[in-house]
């Protein structure tokens, strides 16, 4: 991944809505805060493209479905190196604590549950 890429926190790519209007949108990276809901919404792409996009929940039904799957190839292409990473590191700290780890299931349930952010991670 170039500097720029890091140095801009993401691309921007034009996109269309269903009904014809085009609107940039910046494919951002995501940050290690929002780690936790890009790994909750891998079920769910609609949910996975609005956290890349920084968007409103609904906003990705308004897209063609065409860049809806360019904003999901790019999205992956700048953040699943990095989603790997965290999420191995994630599994690594779960194991080493055993047990102890069932203490946090109360944590991860409310993080299940939280919205997806629309603002620019920072």
């Amino acid at each position: 991944m170039s500097d720029m890429i890091t140095v801009l926190g993401g691309t921007e790519i034009e996109i269309t809505h269903d009904d014809g209007r085009k609107e940039t949108v910046k494919v951002r990276q995501i940050k290690l805060k929002l780690m936790g809901q890009m790994a909750l919404a891998q079920d769910d792409d609609a949910r996975l493209l609005e956290l890349y996009a920084g968007q409103e929940p609904g906003w990705s039904d308004t897209v063609t479905t065409e860049d809806q799957m360019r904003l999901l190839e790019e999205g992956n292409r700048l953040n699943f190196p990095n989603f790997h990473r965290w999420l191995t590191l994630r599994v690594d700290t779960l194991q080493k604590l055993g047990p102890s780890a069932a203490k946090l299931q109360p944590m991860l349930d409310s993080q299940r549950s939280a919205p997806v952010s629309p603002t620019p991670a920072g």
